[in-house]
This record gives structure tokens, sequence and C-alpha cells, in this order.
């Protein structure tokens, strides 16, 4: 039984990797797939599109900076597609109240120890779907309570990476569900017109900024090659929030389909030369052959 394991960030990762290690000790004949594991010199996206093709089971693992990643969006819209599909949400540090459409709509998990034997007794069940055999009820809760303390001590360990932002609804823990959903919303709105307004096609009239007048969200537009296929964006969007350490929050590409522009927060300053390179990085992952791409940059 193939169970694919979706994860973006390195708290995320350690929680993934936690599970591809776990789960198939408790259920052996459950066989996850951690994209980490994918065999050096094989083609990275057209690997994990061959993983999440015809994949029934699924589990997304959420921390509290991953709830907007366009890559878990995109891995879990590809499950979805499988007929009968079973996706999991694997919850670090959240409830399932703090996670948002369309994530919300998949069954939730919280990574603790009653939670994640319930899910390991969903899993089971499920076995016999295809055409394996279930283990029994107390040959699972042996196993489980055998192997819980590894995975437990792990998830422990998770808790000090450090995160790729700080949660956006931190300061609204002590509210009301409703009332939070509804100032979330008049936030969002708020924030889309702010970026309508703030995105131009006109690179040539950004202000030059001074460096002590930069703040962490940024406007990149990027000249994509035309041989690019619409998975090759995907995959290099994704590639490139990874290597800059950011969250990339919009993704335009333009009517002539030539060109990406992708609205991202970053913790750090990165200046044009690193740019560059972390650009012609991130292309060279779709095509190790990709020349420099052209592109331009605007700090909102």
């Amino acid at each position: 039984m193939k169970i694919f394991l979706s994860w973006h960030g390195k708290r995320s990762r350690a929680i993934a990797e936690a599970l591809n290690d776990w789960l198939h000790r408790v259920i052996q004949a459950v066989k996850p797939f951690y994209s980490p594991d994918i065999e050096k010199g094989a083609k990275w996206s057209s690997e994990i599109d061959s993983a999440l093709e015809g994949t029934r089971f699924g589990i997304i693992c959420l921390t509290p900076d991953n709830l907007e990643s366009t890559w878990i969006h995109y891995e879990a819209g590809a499950l979805s597609k499988t007929k009968d599909a079973m996706i999991w949400t694997y919850l670090h540090e959240l409830t399932p109240g703090d996670v948002p459409q369309p994530l919300g709509k998949f069954q939730h998990t919280v990574a603790e120890k009653s939670d994640t034997f319930e899910l390991l007794r969903t899993i089971n069940k499920r076995l016999a779907e295809v055409g394996g055999e279930p283990l029994t009820d107390a040959l699972l809760a042996d196993n489980f309570d055998l192997f819980w303390p590894k995975l437990a001590e792990r998830l422990s360990a998770a808790k000090s990476i450090p995160l790729l932002k700080l949660p956006r609804k931190t300061v609204e823990m002590e509210m009301p569900r409703d009332e939070r959903a509804i100032l979330n919303e008049i936030l969002e709105l708020v924030r889309n017109q702010e970026r309508k307004l703030s995105r131009l096609d006109d690179f040539s009239r950004f202000p030059r900024l001074s460096p002590s007048k930069r703040r962490v969200e940024s406007l990149l537009k990027i000249e994509i090659p035309e041989e690019w296929s619409e998975e090759d964006t995907v995959t290099f969007g994704r590639t490139l929030a990874e290597k800059l350490e950011a969250d990339v929050l919009e993704t335009d590409a333009k009517a002539d389909g030539k060109s990406v522009q992708l609205m991202f927060h970053s913790q750090r300053y990165i200046d044009a030369p690193n740019l560059s390179r972390i650009i012609t990085d991130a292309s060279k992952v779709v095509d190790p052959n990709s020349s420099q791409l052209s592109w331009q940059h605007r700090l909102i």
C-alpha cells in the first residue's frame, strides 16, 4: 500500500522523514513515498509526478509555516484527482480549526498519540482495498505501542526547527473561532487589494529603494523559456521558494505565457548577484542545460 508523504519547509520535512521511517514498522505492508529518497540522477519533477499518478493515499505534513505553501496545494490537488483517494493532514502544533480551505476539507490528524493511532487504524482497514491483509486490532495496538516512542521523540525534536515565518494566527489564538474567521477573511481581502494596486506591468518604473528601507515582501518577474511546460514552471516555483527560504504568496503567468511573477516573503535581504545565482540554480532543477533567465525584482 503506497502512501505519498507531502511536505514543504524544514520542519515539515523532518516530520515526513520521521513518518517515512516509522509507518512501515507499525504496518509492514505500508510503503511510504518520501521525495528525498529519489535516486540521484533521476529527473526530480518526473519522479514526483510519477509517484502522484494513481496514488490513492496521501499524508500532508502541515506546520504553522506551510499552510499557504504553493507546493503543498499542488500535491494535495494532484492526489485529489485520483478516484476514491484518501488524504489525511498530519498537524504539528496546529489544530483542525487552524487549517484553511481547501486543505480544511481533508481528514485531520493531530500529531499526538491517540489521534495518530486512529490514523493507523484507518490505514490498516484500507489495506484490504489494495489487496493487502489488515493486521488484527490487537497486533496493530501492540506494534503501535512498541514504536510510538520513536515517533514521539522525533516529533518533539521537530519543534526546535525554526519556522519559515511566524504563524499568521499566533495573536488570534484566544479569540472565538467564528470571530477569528471573519477577521481573517477581511484581512485577506485587504491584502489582495493592496497586491493588485502594487502589481505593475512596467518594471522600469519601480522605485530604487535604499537598503535601509527594504522590506521582506518582494515581487519578482522572471522570463520563462518557451519550451517549459506548466509542470516545469510549478517545479521551478517551488524550488525557487525553497532556495530563497521564502513563502510564495502569489504566482501569476502573463498572457503571452513567457513570463511569471512571484510575490514572496523572505526572512532575509538577498542582493542582486545572489538572487541571480539562486534563480539560475532553481532553473537547472528543471533543465540542467538552462541558461541564465532574465528577471526583474522589486521590494515592496
